[in-house]
């Protein structure tokens, strides 16, 4: 696992990348940011594999998960995607104590 610590004026706060850490670091996550609702954000071809993935390592923590389902492909990462996930936020009342996880796969 690569731990990045983003240092900006006032806060601070780190991102977890890495292998097989949803198990282990989501959870702790949610406690660790007092939130009662996580949005996922990932893409159709994972959300086909894995639809429940995160609502199942979250079921006994007692947040709201909604999913935020977008298209897969390069040509889908523009301003237009952006917008879309956006709206999501907007739509299903998304505040600053919102955790927003996204769910990806590099090869």
């Amino acid at each position: 696992m690569k731990t990045l610590h983003v240092n900006l004026p006032g806060r601070e706060y780190k991102i977890d990348i890495g292998l097989n850490i949803l198990d282990q670091l989501l959870p702790a996550a949610v406690l660790s940011n007092s939130t009662d609702h996580v949005v996922v954000v990932t893409n159709t071809t994972l959300h086909d594999l894995y639809p429940d993935r995160v609502s199942q390592v979250l079921q006994n923590s007692g947040v709201r998960v909604s999913t935020c389902v977008l298209a897969d492909g390069e040509e889908y990462k523009n301003l237009e995607t952006l917008s879309l996930i956006f709206d999501f936020l907007i739509k299903f009342s998304a505040n600053r104590k919102t955790l927003v996880v996204p769910i990806n796969i590099n090869n």
